[in-house]
């Protein structure tokens, strides 16, 4: 199960950005401008992480991948344009 929750550093109750769910994410980095994350998760623990945008505010989440691929470790770059993410792809053959 995972979600994302803010904590001051005041302390206090925490907040959630997006609230807990099944399956795992593997990272994630804020946008140059605060307005949200990019999140490289799996959802509904269903083996298959894609890549999402999550609205700091509403905690919507916005699917910026959906291919067949897997979406590990990301990075964007400085003018927040551009993500970079290690991707993994399934090579099989059917008989």
């Amino acid at each position: 199960v995972w979600g994302i929750n803010e904590i001051s550093i005041l302390g206090g109750i925490p907040k959630n950005i997006i609230k807990p769910q099944k399956g795992k994410i593997y990272a994630l980095e804020w946008l140059n401008d605060g307005s949200g994350l990019v999140v490289s998760a799996d959802m509904n623990d269903v083996r298959h992480s894609q890549i999402f945008r999550v609205n700091y505010q509403t905690g919507e989440l916005q699917r910026l991948t959906n291919d067949l691929s897997d979406y590990f470790s990301i990075c964007l770059s400085k003018d927040g344009k551009s993500i970079l993410a290690l991707q993994q792809e399934r090579k099989t053959d059917i008989w």
